[in-house]
């Protein structure tokens, strides 16, 4: 199972401004490593990982670093954003407004947002009601 941090905007007009952040590793991340934190809208994550990568790329090109200590960095680079890059997603978010509303678990994104639409109803304004549970 793994687990999600459910986010909701400070704007929130409904369920259409939630957003569910899994915890743990993120594989797009590492793959792209700066292209995954563009696409979530992490501009300061973006602009310094293109930094260190064209600072590394820069060191090995003129000689002052050996092309081994290079791919080390960036191999090391992709590792960091793999194993913090959800964390810097939702450090990003809070800095925004965005607030943690709850945590949910499931084997995939769309069991933990059924888990969460089953225990909370959201309001067209936003709001979270707790849902009542089912007679027996």
């Amino acid at each position: 199972m793994r687990l999600y941090s459910v986010y909701q905007s400070p704007e929130a007009r409904g369920d259409r401004d939630l957003i569910f952040i899994k915890d743990g590793f993120c594989w797009p991340a590492l793959v792209l490593p700066v292209i995954w934190p563009l696409w979530r809208g992490l501009w300061l994550v973006a602009a310094a990982v293109f930094v260190i990568l064209v600072v590394v790329s820069t060191a090995v090109d003129n000689g002052w670093i050996v092309p081994l200590t290079g791919g080390v960095i960036d191999i090391a680079v992709a590792l960091v954003m793999g194993f913090e890059g959800n964390n810097l997603w939702r450090w990003t978010k809070s800095g925004r407004g965005w607030r943690e509303v709850g945590i949910v678990s499931g084997r995939r994104l769309a069991d933990a947002e059924r888990a969460f639409f089953v225990a909370f109803d959201v309001t067209s304004t936003g709001a979270l009601l707790p849902r009542e549970p089912a007679p027996q």
